[in-house]
């Protein structure tokens, strides 16, 4: 068990040698590592969105930028273009009106939340249950009220998918008693290209820098290429994640740390 107060993690999917790269990445090189996109098993683009940013007001919540069958992407897909679409979209999930299962969903533009309170994605009653592909953008300076930026995902049906996806400068304080950076409670659920950089997480028990409790009931799931670099204050923390409750059957980064 791993007990430490107000401390600096850093702990990572990747080897040794990708960390160091990371540490030295200027903000160029992160815009080449984070902001592309795939179009097909071999075919890769830089964004030329990269370097947009939309912010949210903090009051804006827009139905119109959340679209359907964005860019030809095809049926049961949804495309988040904006700040206020993306806060549209944790309201659907809280609030229980969608939980999107067997949709994914695409963020197609860096976002910066401007420090403005928002809920986590999905929660127990209502948990998301479809993919998630952050398109190697980045969401900037959340004010998370929750345990981590999703919730709860539920994969038992989709075999949900979370990727792609940046969180930087991100304040998270939580009441729970467990959460995570990503994801609070991952259900059947892959992890992948995704990080958590900056910014201050406090927990009331305990942290998992990725997902803070990941369940496998229906084979194996993962988490791959995914680090944290954040100011934590908890009882105790976990790496990658906090609890992996069927262990053999999570493949996770081989310094990872379960705490039980």
């Amino acid at each position: 068990l791993l007990t430490k107060k107000k401390t600096k993690i850093w702990l990572s999917a990747v080897s040794s040698v990708m960390l160091a790269a990371i540490l030295a990445l200027s903000g160029v090189l992160i815009y080449l590592k984070f902001n592309k996109k795939e179009f097909g098993p071999s075919k890769v683009e830089v964004n030329p969105l990269a370097f947009s940013i939309d912010t949210w007001d903090g009051k804006t919540v827009n139905a119109n930028d959340f679209k359907s069958d964005f860019a030809g992407r095809g049926d049961n897909t949804l495309t988040i273009d904006s700040a206020a679409s993306f806060v549209y979209f944790v309201d659907q999930v809280n609030s229980g009106k969608d939980d999107f299962e067997k949709t994914t969903v695409y963020l197609n533009k860096n976002i910066d939340l401007n420090g403005y309170l928002i809920n986590s994605i999905g929660n127990e009653q209502n948990p998301f249950k479809g993919n998630f592909d952050g398109g190697f953008y980045t969401i900037y300076n959340a004010n998370i009220n929750g345990n981590g930026l999703f919730g709860c995902v539920d994969g038992t049906i989709s075999n949900s998918k979370i990727k792609n996806v940046g969180l930087y400068n991100a304040t998270i304080k939580t009441s729970h008693l467990i959460a995570g950076g990503l994801i609070g409670k991952a259900i059947n659920v892959n992890i992948e290209n995704v990080f958590v950089n900056g910014g201050n997480v406090t927990a009331k028990h305990a942290f998992g820098g990725i997902v803070g409790q990941m369940i496998s009931t229906n084979g194996e799931h993962y988490i791959k290429n995914s680090f944290i670099d954040s100011n934590v204050t908890a009882e105790n923390f976990g790496g990658i994640v906090l609890d992996c409750t069927s262990p053999e059957f999570c493949t996770l980064p081989s310094n990872a740390k379960l705490v039980r």
